[in-house]
């Protein structure tokens, strides 16, 4: 959804009318002010203001005038050199006032400047060097040998070296406000650096909402505390262009300790601070500072938390304001949100609030199509964005997206996705490059960040995606911790699954003393450590194997969860384990050890001791194997639930389980077929040794019963033959399972619907599909690699006895109470009959809508199957009494 009026909710605006500076006169930036140069605007504050400080470090203060004349020289010696051609300049300087004074002096030279950062290494400084095609570089002393190592074929100037006796007078020259003024290099997707452009006009449109939002004056002192950012040089250009002072400190050099103390003694008025660095700086904070001058904080980062607003009203006074918002290289600052001490947030997502004058937002789908409020979509932004990519058309059409109507306002398309409040306000949702597939399901990782962070004990959470033992992604969290006590594996583990689905709890958790940081002051993913091998902190002492067969064990279990040391009492799942893993350590036992256990077995016996127990007891009668109870205890009557899942194992019961409620004893009944166990020859069959099972566990009905696909199917049948005996059945609750009628009514429609599409095709076309049908078959079974899709000859056998035992089976007429619990992502042919068939057969049937298609309503969406599933066996309980 998009903006078309710039207007602020009543409550921001009684925010912004608070935000000034109290011994300032605040002077507007009006917006026909864009349409110049910035060394016009610029002079035009020097000759207001001479003498007030432009410039303050640790070692040198300039004054505008002073800084004026330094960029003049600079200017003037670039001339001399270049001539007044607009070319790229590069910039190597330390962040101080030679470095504003290079990056105005290029700019009066008509020129554009390219800010290379000395705190990065050579090979990415000589990458930008030679991507820019800069013919000159600017650098000081303490840089020059660092710059000769990296030049090219570029000159040289050290300001230092500049002769004093150049003219200091300004240039004037005539400089369109559409020219360039500056490149700056972010990473890539490819790894290669890309240059973002940026125009006078853009400089000074993204200064004026800012400046007028603030109330920046001649009285502010703005923080400088990063350099070579599109954020640095936003703060640079709003303190310069207003009369205010910008005063630069070394974070990485001084660190956050002392960046409390410099806020307090330079009496900083507006603090533009990433958020991770902000927080850094509210650790050391005793809860005693005062910062009198402190009127204005932002923090520069679309990650903010809750937990930061926390950190703001603990440690600064309520005549401060604490700005969030949107930025970037290529949009500028196009959303604002202020909070002070009555802003009241929900939920854990901080928004990063409302339209900025002069920019439009939209929402779009992945089709490219806007997007209404309350839905997620990708942000893109129209209004004074970059020009594009340096020499790299292609990517410049691939974000920039222009409309023949509007043909000097692209769209830019940014990859981060947001989600549009009806009152305007947008919530930032991550990066679509944050999405990652965990076997098969889509996981955003910011999503599982932010409910870290909702944990007591956590401070910040960052999640990655890495490869695991079997090549796989998994999820990695790094955390810092709010006390000396760290959170254990388990701990964190039991806190997520209570609000995440299984696969998007990370597999490892790597708890550090502090984020590491770039030269930007954001968290420097690329410097985030692998997760050691070491045994990871769980609620479990670490206890070595006793036997030759956990020790067995414990080789094998190392070896696919990637550990050293494994403890012969630690949890499969809590190591990190998944139902992948599981399926490639239960092979590694069977080959180890000669015995193939079903997966089931880890739902009881998740640790090395309990599978060593599993293999002593696999002699003991096979069948009894099938029924796994999965949820002990309780004094409500027991759900037996047959699972029918042949490829995973079933684990999608633990989580319906417990959703159901711990105070219900739930049973899993397995596949026949899957633990060595025989098929038998009909559904009837099979359903009586079921019966056999469930009668043992409780002998007496009522009965809850349900089942899953082909689990179903049985359900059903074993609550026919349980009213032939005379007992009661309350519920059958069947997802995603269809009625079987007559087969050769089936066989007919099907052959009837395949002949009617053959039909359509010529003789050469069907000679066609067939043969390169059976040339496909042969490709995929001799050469497909995934072990996920490969199915051995005792697999193939399995299946087709179990098909044929289904495919006999006609669902016959039953008077009890049957919920159906359909997924919306499932066909049903072109029938459009609201029980999908059952009504045939079962007078009594509930239907109930579940997200989701057949695989992923008990999987991904298993939370909202038990909740509806819950709601249906109580209902049931209470009519049957």
């Amino acid at each position: 959804m998009s903006e078309r009026v710039f207007k602020l909710p009543p409550e921001q605006q009684a925010i912004l009318d608070k935000c000034f500076h109290p011994s300032g006169t605040f002077v507007e930036f009006k917006k026909e002010e864009i349409e110049q140069s910035i060394p016009e605007r610029f002079e035009k504050i020097v000759r207001i203001y001479p003498d007030r400080i432009a410039v303050k470090t640790s070692n040198q203060t300039l004054t505008y005038a002073e800084l004026n004349v330094a960029a003049n020289r600079l200017a003037r010696a670039i001339v001399a050199r270049q001539g007044e051609k607009a070319e790229p300049v590069g910039l190597l300087l330390e962040k101080a006032a030679p470095l504003m004074a290079a990056m105005l002096g290029v700019l009066k030279a008509g020129k554009f400047f390219v800010l290379l950062d000395p705190a990065f290494p050579k090979a990415r400084i000589a990458a930008v060097l030679e991507d820019s095609q800069a013919r000159l570089v600017v650098t000081d002393r303490p840089n020059a040998s660092l710059a000769r190592e990296v030049l090219n074929h570029s000159g040289l100037i050290e300001v230092e070296s500049i002769d004093s006796r150049i003219p200091n007078e300004d240039l004037r020259l005539q400089i369109s406000p559409k020219a360039l003024a500056y490149l700056i290099y972010t990473s890539g997707s490819t790894g290669k650096p890309k240059g973002v452009m940026q125009n006078h006009r853009n400089i000074l449109h993204d200064a004026m909402p800012r400046t007028n939002a603030y109330r920046i004056s001649k009285s502010d002192r703005l923080s400088l505390l990063a350099s070579g950012t599109a954020t640095a040089t936003g703060n640079i250009f709003l303190a310069l262009l207003n009369g205010a002072t910008l005063c630069s400190f070394d974070v990485q050099k001084e660190g956050p300790a002392s960046l409390a103390v410099w806020l307090l003694r330079e009496g900083i008025s507006f603090c533009r601070i990433s958020s991770p660095l902000f927080r850094k700086l509210c650790e050391v904070l005793t809860g005693k500072e005062s910062f009198p001058d402190l009127r204005l904080i932002q923090l520069a980062s679309a990650t903010i938390y809750k937990s930061d607003v926390a950190l703001y009203r603990k440690h600064f006074s309520k005549n401060c304001i604490l700005a969030t918002g949107l930025s970037s290289s290529e949009a500028g600052f196009h959303r604002d949100y202020l909070i002070d001490d009555k802003t009241e947030i929900s939920g854990n997502e901080v928004p990063v609030g409302y339209a900025v004058d002069g920019k439009e937002v939209l929402l779009l789908d992945d089709t490219g199509k806007e997007i209404g409020f309350n839905q997620v979509g990708e942000i893109a932004v129209r209004g004074y964005v970059s020009p594009g990519y340096w020499r790299n058309p292609a990517l410049t059409r691939a974000h920039f997206k222009l409309n023949p109507n509007l043909a000097e306002d692209p769209l830019y398309h940014s990859g981060d996705l947001g989600l549009m409040l009806s009152d305007g306000c947008l919530i930032h949702k991550g990066r679509n490059d944050f999405r990652v597939k965990i076997r098969g399901y889509g996981v955003d990782m910011t999503e599982v960040e932010k409910i870290l962070c909702d944990h007591a004990a956590i401070r910040e959470a960052v999640v990655m995606a890495r490869a695991d033992e079997l090549g796989e992604a998994r999820l990695v969290a790094y955390f810092t911790s709010l006390s000396q006590r760290s959170p254990t594996v388990s701990e964190l583990r039991g806190f997520l699954r209570n609000k995440l689905p299984d696969y998007m709890i990370p597999s490892a958790f790597v708890m550090l003393d502090g984020m590491p940081l770039s030269s930007a002051g954001k968290v420097d993913r690329s410097a985030l450590p692998a997760p050691g091998k070491s045994r990871p902190e769980l609620d479990t002492r670490f206890t070595l194997p006793r036997t030759s067969a956990e020790e067995t064990l414990a080789k094998i279990w190392a070896e696919v969860l990637g550990f050293d040391q494994i403890g012969i009492h630690d949890n499969f799942f809590d190591l990190g384990g998944h139902s992948l893993l599981a399926a490639e350590m239960m092979r590694r036992v069977e080959r180890a050890c000669g015995e193939r256990l079903p997966l089931t077995v880890l739902f009881t016996a998740p640790t090395i001791e309990g599978l060593a127990q599993a293999l002593r007891k696999q002699r003991v009668e096979e069948d009894q194997s099938l029924l796994v109870k999965i949820q002990p205890g309780g004094a409500k009557p027991p759900f037996f639930f047959l699972h029918g899942d042949l490829m995973g194992g079933g684990f999608y019961c633990s989580n319906l389980a417990r959703r159901l409620g711990e105070d219900r004893p739930f049973y899993a009944l397995v596949p026949q077929g899957l633990n060595g166990s025989s098929v038998p020859d009909t559904v009837e069959e099979m359903a009586a040794l079921y019966l056999q099972m469930v009668r043992a566990v409780q002998p007496e009905g009522p009965y809850l019963l349900g089942g899953w696909c082909n689990g179903g199917t049985v359900a059903f049948e074993m609550a026919q033959q349980l009213r032939q005996q005379g007992q009661q059945v309350s519920l059958v609750a069947l997802v995603g399972a269809s009625p079987r009628n007559d087969p050769a009514k089936r066989l007919a429609r099907g052959l009837a619907y395949g002949v009617g599409s053959l039909l359509g095709l010529g003789p050469k076309a069907r000679l066609r599909l067939f043969f390169g049908l059976r040339i496909c078959g042969r490709f995929i079974r001799r050469f497909y690699p995934s072990r996920r899709f490969r199915r051995t000859r005792r697999d193939n056998d399995l299946n087709d006895l179990r098909h044929r035992c289904f495919s006999s089976y006609i669902t016959k007429p039953y008077s009890g109470r049957v919920s159906l619990f359909w997924p919306s992502e499932q066909s049903f042919g072109s029938s459009k009959d609201p029980t999908f068939g059952w009504s045939r057969v079962v007078p009594q049937i509930e239907v109930q809508e579940v997200p989701g298609d057949h695989i992923s309503c008990v999987k991904r969406h298993v939370a909202v199957l038990a909740d509806r599933m819950k709601t249906c066996i109580e209902k049931a309980q209470r009519e049957s009494v």
